[in-house]
């Protein structure tokens, strides 16, 4: 009988892959009495989780996710309008992207999209610590911004300004409407962050001087 072949790698250096799956991970991930994260730190990586079984499948394992599924998951980020959450709550990640595509709803921002992918090439490391993979996927994994820096100031383009003033009708269409409510909407949440990023410092302050109110 043939003998198996060697690793022709010291065993301490063979990297053992599990069938950990990406919310397997992610609970250990999130559990790590070490780290401090806020609810919305976390919310945000149970998105991007949900996101990645959406269009992997919950079974799929960590292991055998590749560069590929890592662009599939991009190429259906890229559809999903803002504030899909909120307004879609019933909806999937691709089933939101099908209403992205019809045209008639703002999509993430390049920022957004490069939010999920931070979050799971984060998971991704951390499995590579774990050792429950050998490779991060979404390494360096992100999309281009087409608009400049500076230009992000400006919230409506000179064809928008320039149909505002010349086009009454815009100014009572639905896409004015829809514009305006989304940046009320973007106002308001980044209000609401603010507030629960100074409670939740002030929290952490007083804490470690035993003087926050019960």
């Amino acid at each position: 009988m043939q003998e198996a072949a060697e690793s022709p790698f010291p065993a301490s250096l063979v990297v053992k892959t599990t069938g950990k799956t990406v919310r397997e991970v992610c609970e250990i991930f999130l559990s790590d009495p070490t780290k401090n994260r806020s609810d919305k730190a976390a919310s945000g990586y149970w998105n991007a989780v949900e996101l990645a079984e959406t269009v992997l499948g919950k079974s799929k394992v960590m292991a055998d996710i590749d560069r590929q599924c890592a662009r599939d998951i991009v190429a259906t980020l890229k559809w999903v309008p803002s504030n899909a959450k909120k307004r879609f709550p019933s909806l999937d990640y691709r089933q939101a992207a099908e209403k992205g595509r019809t045209g008639r709803y703002r999509l993430l921002g390049p920022k957004s999209v490069n939010d999920y992918l931070i979050k799971l090439s984060t998971l991704s490391n951390f499995a590579i610590d774990e050792g429950f993979i050998g490779r991060n996927p979404f390494r360096g994994l992100k999309v281009a911004d087409d608009v400049h820096p500076r230009d992000k100031r400006y919230p409506f383009s000179t064809e928008q300004l320039v149909r505002i003033f010349n086009a009454p009708s815009y100014l009572t269409g639905p896409q004015f409407k829809q514009r305006v409510e989304a940046v009320i909407e973007k106002f308001n949440e980044l209000q609401a962050d603010l507030n629960k990023e100074r409670t939740f410092m002030m929290r952490q302050w007083a804490s470690s001087i035993h003087i926050w109110p019960e």
